[in-house]
């Protein structure tokens, strides 16, 4: 499939565009205007929050993150044959997104109230809906490509590595006891592919392309999602990352979901199936 029936999708690409040139651009006093007033909100900063950034550093991460997860989602959604379905995903994205993270984040400071926070700003929430697009369209390939109990597995000890790891990297589980359940996860995912390796190098040698980019996004889809959320619910970073970053995981996931998979074979690389 082109990348031209997949190229409505890069309106996303407007959020991280309009971060840098409002960042660059802009005075800080015209740019607080832009950012979430937690006390007065205005109906337009649920749209103009997410543009806004602190410092470059906050800036750029946020940017390079969007880029890596928008990138790897659009080329799942364009070689998996889903380009109707992106489109949509995209659109409605392009709206509830914004809206939807701001409005998390806003709870989020609710439930401190007792906490000084004045001011919300970042793309982060929005990366975060980027990476629940993505981990969604990881399951969903692996459910299409391997059938519904071997991809089933495969997307549960998936899912099982990004909370390990999660727990690993935050201090929550000993490293000896994340690591080797990591490790005993992902020794059973490679005894799954060797008892499967007809059937996989089979599917491989169709799709090429679609394999590289699984193995790509998969690792890339874990670290986003590590690190979206904080080590601890403690404190009010804590708890807010962990409602407005999470909950954009959440809100790209329920997008993903409402959005039906269209019913289609998986393309052969190579061969344009138009949409």
């Amino acid at each position: 499939m082109s990348w031209r029936a997949v190229a409505f999708t890069g309106v996303l690409v407007a959020f991280p565009i309009a971060a840098v040139v409002l960042f660059f651009f802009t005075t800080p006093e015209q740019q607080m205007l832009l950012a979430l007033d937690h006390r007065q909100p205005r109906w337009y900063q649920f749209m103009t929050a997410v543009v806004i950034h602190r410092d470059a550093d906050h800036l750029w991460a946020n940017v390079v993150s969007f880029a890596f997860a928008y990138v790897a989602w659009v080329q799942l959604i364009r070689l998996g044959g889903q380009a109707a379905r992106g489109r949509k995903i995209a659109a409605i994205a392009l709206v509830i997104g914004p809206i939807g993270t701001t409005a998390v984040s806003l709870l989020a400071y609710d439930a401190v109230l007792t906490v000084d926070i004045s001011l919300d700003r970042g793309l982060s929430g929005m990366v975060g809906l980027m990476t629940g697009l993505l981990i969604y369209e990881v399951v969903t390939i692996c459910m299409r490509a391997a059938g519904d109990r071997i991809g089933a597995i495969v997307a549960a000890g998936y899912i099982m590595v990004m909370l390990l790891t999660l727990q690993t990297v935050n201090g929550q589980l000993p490293p000896l006891f994340g690591g080797g359940g990591i490790a005993l996860l992902l020794i059973g995912g490679g005894a799954l592919a060797f008892w499967g390796r007809t059937r996989l190098r089979r599917w491989g040698r169709a799709h090429p392309e679609l394999l590289f980019t699984l193995l790509v996004a998969g690792p890339w889809s874990v670290f986003l999602f590590v690190g979206l959320l904080p080590p601890s619910m403690q404190g009010p970073d804590g708890l807010t990352n962990v409602v407005a970053h999470g909950g954009g995981i959440v809100l790209g996931m329920l997008i993903g979901l409402l959005v039906q998979t269209d019913q289609v074979p998986i393309p052969v690389d190579g061969v344009s199936t138009g949409s």
